[in-house]
């Protein structure tokens, strides 16, 4: 159909703005808009743009249906709409229509009605991957507004939240009073009043940060001295930003107070631009930034009564402050690279040789590096084995300049100079990393290698230019495509991805997200896997399939071996894995116990689900001496002495105990989280429910 005829019929719809037609000549032009769109109908019956005449048409009965409001107006509208959403048609084409029927089934079912939220759900659900995703959320928070369904509302404006840079909806969500920089990098360089200088997110990755915007006459000053007392240990940091003018008061108040956190003041007032950029509508107010430098959390202006909505906000960030903090201890494992030195691709791309450094001194650097604070390892502990890494790897790196193996070497120096820098803002390390990656890209280094010292030196660009800059977009997009090819390209992406948090790259991180789950979908990688899940929200469970699990034979504590998913074909395999010092989880197994009798299953094959306790401990007789009191001996025990190093442990990235994984029977990772007793018996009593994989097929 030609562009001129849908456009035509648009501009019979539209009014001009000096017009001001009465009620029956409105009518008389919308039943025309009518006809002619029927009569354009017949004309092209099978023009691939014929949606767009119906969308029209759509419009002008709904107007109709407004001004006559009748009940032959309002069947004629029900009419058109299930027309279009019956015959096929993009889901532009359809949304509309289905919004209007949607709300029709809605005022039959009434506010408040379980029936009715499913409704909404479903509608929303039905555009999720639709490029109209944005209007169907826009539309359900609407039909939620009007069920009265506070929980629903909630969820849908947080999944709103991810199209906040669409004007659109920008404007929606400022309209419904929404914070729209929830779910945004806090972006500022800041100025303490010692003169110590922030550049706020990179400064402070990997920590849960509250920012405070305060004055004297604030009064949850108090509740937020408590605050800091209470949490500044476990990983929390405060800072203050004063918006007082007058800078001697302030830095008498702080001292009288014991205030000790840093401190910003600009003595601009409430005029301060920041406050402005922000929006912040009154004093006190907080922003909370998660361990990505990302706003999760602002506190609400409670009609003044400021100090009761401070201690809302702090109540409820002390609810999420172990998952916060939690997550947190990550960002240096990825930021670093260290996660690269878990995988084998750093050794198997090394060389070896009569030149080569021997393996035993290789291994004396590696083991230091392998410290970890999930372990048992204090942080002090594992800063002092990191710089312990470095220096062996120094001391090799001049007796064996020519070593055919050097660039393993210089990789683990890397990572160990580059997780002292993030860690402990050590400006030496920082310059050391730089360094040592120059020397890696000079050398004839292996991808893995290469990957690795060209993120640290991007990273190095990065801090010189203003934070979201589109030079430092590109850079990082520059990044992750010269390593596409590689064995190591998922690396590169979860590089990438840490890229983009220290430059505050909101729209870039989103893409390269869903870069990597699409390359997880199609190559599963657990490493990718875990990323996704603990550092970016991805949810795979009840959602996109988790990938198989191939990891060597397990040595079983009875004799023989144990090959998974191979020698248990067709079963639900739950794999627990757990120390003496970090046993299974009583309170899981106890109500999993009285739910499903599932513990004991490899003697009782019918059931169809088998669990396999995975101990990590690095001598035989603590696993044995815990095995002969607890009440978990009729499982199947595997061990292996290797403690964290244990292959299934790297292959799984077990950074904490206990942990517990289920493969469905299929073999791939079903759950992959801790979940609470009664969503874990839900949940691997869903696997269960599937039908065994014919023989033959996966």
């Amino acid at each position: 159909m030609p562009d001129r005829v849908v456009e035509g019929l648009k501009a019979r719809i539209a009014v001009p703005a000096e017009s001001r037609p009465s009620h029956g000549e409105e009518v008389r032009r919308l039943s025309a808009v009518l006809r002619a769109g029927q009569q354009i109908e017949r004309d092209y019956p099978d023009a691939a743009n014929l949606h767009l005449v119906r969308s029209t048409m759509l419009v002008a009965a709904r107007q109709l249906a407004v001004l006559e409001a009748d009940e032959a107006s309002q069947v004629r509208l029900t009419d058109l709409a299930q027309r279009i959403v019956a015959l096929p048609g993009p889901p532009e084409g359809k949304i509309f229509a289905d919004f209007l029927l949607t709300q029709s089934r809605l005022a039959r079912l009434g506010a408040g009605n379980r029936a009715a939220s499913a409704e909404i759900t479903r509608f929303a659900s039905a555009y999720a991957d639709s490029p109209v995703a944005r209007i169907a959320l826009m539309f359900a928070v609407e039909m939620a507004t009007k069920a009265d369904d506070e929980r629903l509302i909630n969820t849908l404006t947080t999944s709103l939240l991810k199209y906040r840079h669409e004007p659109e909806v920008e404007g929606f969500l400022r309209n419904r009073g929404v914070p729209i920089f929830l779910g945004a990098s806090f972006n500022a360089s800041l100025t303490t009043l010692d003169g110590t200088k922030l550049r706020l997110p990179r400064d402070l990755l990997g920590k849960v940060t509250v920012l405070h915007f305060w004055s004297i006459t604030a009064r949850d000053v108090p509740l937020m001295r408590a605050f800091y007392d209470q949490n500044h240990d476990r990983g929390v940091e405060l800072i203050g930003i004063n918006v007082d003018r007058d800078r001697e008061k302030v830095e008498s108040f702080i001292r009288q107070q014991g205030l000790s956190w840093p401190q910003v003041f600009t003595g601009k007032g409430l005029a301060d631009p920041l406050l402005k950029r922000l929006g912040i509508p009154s004093i006190p107010y907080c922003w909370v930034t998660g361990w990505d430098g990302r706003i999760v959390q602002a506190s609400v202006d409670d009609a003044g009564q400021h100090s009761r909505a401070a201690r809302g906000m702090i109540e409820q960030v002390e609810l999420q402050l172990e998952t916060l903090t939690d997550l947190a201890e990550r960002v240096p494992y990825y930021r670093s690279g260290e996660f690269l030195a878990r995988t084998p691709l750093l050794r198997r791309a090394s060389a070896d040789g009569k030149d080569s450094i021997p393996q035993a001194a290789l291994d004396a650097v590696e083991t230091k590096l392998l410290v970890s604070p999930w372990a048992g390892s204090s942080r002090e502990e594992k800063v002092q084995s990191f710089k312990a890494a470095f220096a062996a790897g120094q001391a090799l790196e001049q007796r064996r300049p020519a070593a055919a193996n050097l660039a393993l070497v210089r990789s683990w120096m890397l990572i160990a100079a580059r997780w002292l820098a993030v860690t402990t803002g050590d400006t030496a390390f920082a310059g050391r990393s730089v360094a040592v990656a120059n020397r890696l890209l000079g050398s004839n280094a292996p991808p893995a290698s290469r990957l690795l010292a060209d993120y640290v030196l991007t990273s190095a660009q990065l801090a010189e230019m203003e934070p979201r800059s589109k030079a430092g977009a590109r850079l990082i997009q520059d990044y992750a495509a010269r390593h596409v090819g590689s064995d190591a390209a998922w690396a590169a992406g979860i590089l990438a991805v840490m890229l983009t948090l220290e430059h505050a790259q909101d729209i870039v991180r989103e893409t390269l997200i869903e870069q990597l789950r699409a390359a997880h979908q199609q190559r599963a990688n657990p490493m990718v896997y875990g990323f996704l899940r603990d550092c970016c929200q991805q949810k795979f469970c009840g959602g996109g399939r988790g990938p198989s699990l191939h990891v060597p034979p397990l040595n079983r504590m009875d004799g023989g071996r144990l090959t998974l998913p191979d020698d248990l074909p067709g079963k639900v395999v739950i794999l627990q894995f757990w120390s003496a010092a970090h046993p299974p989880q009583p309170a899981l197994w106890d109500e999993y116990d009285e739910a499903l009798p599932y513990t004991g299953l490899a003697s009782v094959p019918s059931t169809g689900v088998v669990v396999v306790g995975i101990n990590l401990d690095r001598k035989r007789a603590d696993a044995e001496a815990f095995l002969k009191k607890s009440r978990y001996p009729d499982w199947i025990h595997t061990f292996s002495g290797l403690g964290w190093d244990d292959p299934t442990a790297r292959a799984c990235d077990i950074l904490a105990l206990p942990r517990t994984i289920v493969l469905s029977r299929f073999g791939e990772i079903g759950v992959d989280n801790q979940l609470d007793a009664v969503s874990f018996h839900h949940a691997v009593h869903g696997l269960a429910k599937q039908p065994a994989p014919q023989r033959g097929r996966r």
